[in-house]
């Protein structure tokens, strides 16, 4: 059946339903209900009247009571049985005007050598979701079935879904941005780089979890629009990277706005304090918007196209991680009004325009979901947040290059990469110096002899 994705992908997805196959298979050896329902589907248009797409299905039963139905979007199609709790009377009933609400129906005969039937699809006006339930013909019976398999496809031949139309090129083309990004930030931060600010090195462990997300995503849709079903395992790993990899970015945000890598550690009064109460408020936050989405998923009917930001626990995890996008600005303007050194404000500016965008991923998923048709949602919302995404990352990437703007950032970094004091590495002494490359992490009495300009020997005895 047509499901959300699981923990780590539903998350990032939120963004609309997303199924984890285009086949459906399985078997109803134990009936529970008159009508089961088995998948759905989006076709696209033609409005010359053309065949759009196929469904392919086979049934083995040795029930004399069971009948195929496809479903469209339709007001008085599947719409109208999903109001009425999806019951086999409210499929098999007529509209007002004395229509069925069924676009197409076929009776299954039994036998143990199974029943095929297939069905062409046509949609002149827009494109759809179609929706196949197996249900009794009367509905005084359950449905029973030892085997049965359902296939779409669209008329080109491809077995993805309207909605996912364009995901493999996409997610190749995203795989080939990551892969630069990340040879490049490689090369600078570890060969060119002078200083190497602890950011850097932090960023280097998301940027490679896309890489591999991106891989395995990559893989799994162009598997998919020739099977129908891809790799859902890599596919759910993929969505974990991804989520994880967010994570670490947000919290090497809010670490920096907490001072860390940037001020020296006393500025409020205990070390790194706000950077540990950041990090904390930033997984405890991340931990409450899986529980919620897992929940949603669990709870939601699988044939609806209901977006996800539409219900309770979407609009939850958009407030939560605006909240934390708050956080973030309200202890970067601390580090502001604490320094009294003009680069350093200005630095700490461009740290809340850049880093506030990677809170708003979900935000801006929400709204562009949102605005856009079901049957458009997915590859929509996954183009724009995946984008984004990028761009914000790379804008980041560069932030944290010591001389990015022509400046001489690298006063604000001890060698090495090392949490930071406001110190010019070029006005220290050699014997300074080798204390630091010795020394990465000097006491707070260290670094404030440091700022004075005190030599080598009088460190050690600080």
């Amino acid at each position: 059946m047509r499901r959300g994705w699981t923990l780590f992908a539903a998350l990032a997805a939120g963004l609309a339903s997303v199924g984890l196959c285009n086949k459906f298979a399985g078997s109803f050896t134990k009936p529970r209900r008159t009508l089961e329902f088995i998948g759905m589907y989006a076709f696209g248009v033609d409005p010359s009247g053309k065949p759009v797409g196929t469904v392919e299905m086979n049934v083995t039963t040795e029930s004399s009571d069971l009948v195929i139905y496809l479903f469209d979007d339709q007001l008085s199609s599947w719409p109208a049985v999903q109001a009425e709790d999806m019951t086999c009377e409210a499929a098999s009933k007529q509209s007002p005007d004395g229509a069925a609400r069924y676009r197409a129906s076929v009776n299954v005969a039994q036998g143990a050598s199974g029943f095929s039937w297939s069905e062409s699809i046509e949609e002149k006006l827009r494109p759809r979701f179609w929706y196949a339930v197996l249900a009794s013909r009367t509905c005084q019976s359950l449905v029973s079935a030892s085997d049965y398999a359902f296939e779409f496809r669209q008329a080109d031949g491809s077995q993805l879904s309207y909605d996912e139309t364009g995901l493999p090129t996409f997610r190749l083309i995203m795989l080939f941005v990551w892969g630069a990004m990340t040879a490049l930030h490689v090369a600078v931060t570890y060969a060119y780089s002078p200083w190497k600010p602890a950011q850097l090195r932090w960023l280097t462990v998301p940027m490679a979890m896309e890489v591999l997300a991106q891989t395995l995503l990559t893989a799994h849709w162009m598997t998919k629009e020739g099977n129908g079903v891809g790799s859902p395992g890599s596919e759910a790993v993929s969505r974990g990277l991804h989520e994880l990899a967010l994570m670490a970015v947000w919290s090497i945000l809010v670490a920096t706005s907490g001072g860390t890598g940037v001020v020296r550690r006393q500025l409020f009064g205990s070390d790194n304090l706000t950077s540990m109460v950041g990090l904390l408020a930033t997984l405890g936050i991340f931990v409450m918007e899986l529980v919620l989405v897992l929940w949603y998923e669990l709870a939601r009917d699988p044939s609806s196209t209901e977006f996800i930001f539409d219900s309770g626990a979407g609009i939850t995890v958009v407030v939560l991680q605006t909240g934390l996008g708050l956080w973030f600005l309200v202890t970067a303007r601390w580090i502001f009004f604490a320094s009294s050194d003009p680069d350093m404000r200005d630095w700490v500016k461009r740290l809340a325009v850049v880093g506030m965008p990677a809170f708003l991923v979900l935000p801006i998923a929400a709204i562009v979901g949102a605005a856009t048709p079901a049957y458009d949602r997915l590859n929509v919302v996954e183009i724009v947040m995946a984008s984004f995404y990028a761009a914000v990352v790379s804008v980041i990437m560069l932030l944290f290059q010591p001389r990015l703007w022509g400046e001489p950032l690298g006063k604000f970094y001890r060698p090495e990469g090392s949490l930071a004091a406001t110190v010019d590495p070029e006005g220290l002494s050699d014997s300074a110096l080798a204390m630091l490359r010795e020394h990465p992490m000097p006491s707070g009495a260290q670094a404030d002899a440091l700022l004075e300009g005190r030599e080598y020997a009088e460190l050690e005895d600080a």
